[in-house]
Parts: C-alpha cells; sequence; structure tokens
C-alpha cells in the first residue's frame, strides 16, 4: 500500500495510517461530549469532567483543519494544470458537490429527526424533509467547494504564469 507526502509502506505505513486517522476519530468524539455543540444527540449524562479532560481538544480544535486546507490547496494547483479550469471545476463539484447534496437534502435532516427521537420529542418526518437545509457538519465541503471553484475561475481570468527554467548560464 502506498501514501501520500512520503508515509511509510508496508506494515509500517498501515500503523502510521491507522493511528493518523483514529485521532480524528476521538477528536470528533471528543468534541461531542463537550458541551456546547449543537450535536444531532446530546448525551444527558455528560459530566463536567469531560470538559475539564477534553478542554484543549476544543482550544486545537479551532486549528485543526487549516493544515487540511493547505494540502487540498497544494494539490489542487497540479490538479488544475493538467485537467484545465473546465474538467477541475467538473470533478470538484461531482466529487464535493453530490455528497454535499446528498447530506444537505436527506441525511441531515435524517439525523435531525432521529436525534430528536433520541431527545423524546415526536416530531413529524416531514416537517424535516421540507425544513431549513443547511451544510451542518459538512461546513467544511461546503467551502472546499467554493473555494476550488473561486480558484479554477481565477485561473481561467488570470492564467497561472508559465515557469522558466534556469539554465545557470549568466
Amino acid at each position: 500500500m502506498r501514501f501520500p507526502l512520503g508515509l511509510v509502506s508496508g506494515s509500517a505505513g498501515r500503523i502510521t495510517f491507522v493511528c493518523w486517522s483514529s485521532r480524528w476519530w476521538l477528536w470528533d468524539t471528543a468534541t461531542a461530549y463537550l458541551g456546547g455543540s449543537n450535536w444531532y444527540y446530546v448525551d444527558p449524562a455528560t459530566s463536567k469532567a469531560w470538559v475539564t479532560v477534553f478542554f484543549p481538544a476544543s482550544v486545537i480544535s479551532l486549528f485543526a483543519l487549516g493544515p487540511l486546507f493547505l494540502v487540498a490547496g497544494w494539490f489542487s494547483a497540479r490538479s488544475l494544470a493538467h485537467k484545465g479550469a473546465g474538467a477541475f471545476a467538473r470533478t470538484r463539484l461531482l466529487r464535493l458537490g453530490a455528497p454535499l447534496i446528498v447530506f444537505i437534502f436527506v441525511i441531515n435532516p435524517l439525523a435531525s429527526y432521529l436525534g430528536d427521537l433520541g431527545r423524546g420529542l415526536h416530531p413529524n418526518l416531514a416537517d424535516y424533509l421540507r425544513g431549513v437545509y443547511a451544510a451542518g457538519v459538512m461546513w467544511f465541503v461546503a467551502a472546499l467547494l467554493a473555494f476550488s471553484l473561486a480558484y479554477a475561475l481565477l485561473r481561467r481570468v488570470h492564467p497561472a504564469p508559465v515557469a522558466r527554467r534556469w539554465s545557470g548560464l549568466r
């Protein structure tokens, strides 16, 4: 198995990938129990100990997605140069826009409905399916899609300068 950014392949690479992935899962779990978050279901047994234990997670989470946007921007430049602005925009709409639309119109309303059922409310599913639509926890996908399309438009209007090779001669 090959990993991007020079990560080790083989069993050490799998361990690295699992550790990296589980860090994000633990992070999201921690923020769900911090309280004050608008999650679909909030555990009524949440104690103040969770806030004390996971306070660093809430502070660090303010800066957690910045590096991921940096990596996405880094690879977007090469992808756009390879595909061109039109094909780049089409692939971004397919890869980011389609899951975002499914989440906004199907998954988010159903999760909100089930969360309210878990709170002991008796909601009407139809109200959720025709209610207010929001990106919710997929806000970063919406932002990445907007940035990607804006970048494609920028490069369409102002193409990137052609890199000149330096020959070493004066």
